[in-house]
Parts: C-alpha cells; structure tokens; sequence
C-alpha cells in the first residue's frame, strides 16, 4: 500500500470505526431500543478533532526540531477553527434536539449536517497528520 492510499484509506476509516464505536456504546448505554440520538456523532468527532489537534500541538512544540513549529502553528490555527466548528454544532444541537415537530429537518441537522461536519474535521485531521503536512 503506497503512503498516498494508505493516507485516504485512514482518512476515512479511523473516523469511521469512532463514529461506529460511539453508536454503539451510546445504545449500549441507554439500552434498547434504538433512537435517532444514537446518531448524533457530529459533536463527539468535533471533540476528538480538538483533542487531536490539541495533542499534536504539544507533541511538536516538545519535539522543537526544524520545520516542527510551522507544523505546531498549523495544529494550533486547525484546533482554533475546531472550537468555533464545535460552538456552532452546540448551537444547532440546542435547538434541533428539543424540535418535536420536525422531525425530517431534526434527522438532517443533526444526523446527517452535524455528522458531516464532524467528520470532515476528523478526516481533514487525518489526512493532513499522515501526510506530515500538521
């Protein structure tokens, strides 16, 4: 597997595996049956791309090799941009959740658009770290 595959292969499948771990022991924890809120991953992956972002700032500031700081700058800008994607993930959690009435615009905001977002977060993390690039 070339760097290039093995950078797309990860870039989808360790957010996918934590998307799919999270489910699961979200429906572990409430028991059965199933409900939708067991699909409203979005936020959690915002979190673990901040954790992630976050980790990797300390991780290069200590390594203080040549080219590491460019690659800590560039953790610490996509951890900024992490906090502000997950202020409004709050936002939109906070008034789609209590929606009763709506519940297609409900499964869209918070199933699929929140889950995007997150996801492209998580994956953009990995993509970039595998490639050197943060």
């Amino acid at each position: 597997m070339t760097t290039e595959s093995l950078a797309y292969w990860t870039t989808f499948s360790i957010p996918g595996l934590f998307i799919l771990l999270r489910i699961i022991v979200q429906r572990l924890i409430d028991g059965p049956p199933w409900r939708r809120k067991h699909f409203y991953v979005g936020v959690d992956l915002s979190i673990f791309s901040l954790a992630a972002s976050t980790v990797n700032v300390i991780v290069l500031l200590q390594a203080q090799s040549n080219g590491f700081a460019d690659r800590a700058i560039r953790s610490l800008i996509a951890a900024i941009v992490v906090v502000f994607v997950l202020v409004y993930q709050i936002t939109v959690h906070q008034e789609w959740e209590k929606d009763e009435k709506h519940t297609t615009g409900k499964t869209w905001m918070l199933c699929v658009l929140s889950n995007l977002i997150g996801l492209t977060l998580v994956g953009t993390f990995v993509f970039l770290k595998v490639r050197n690039k943060i």
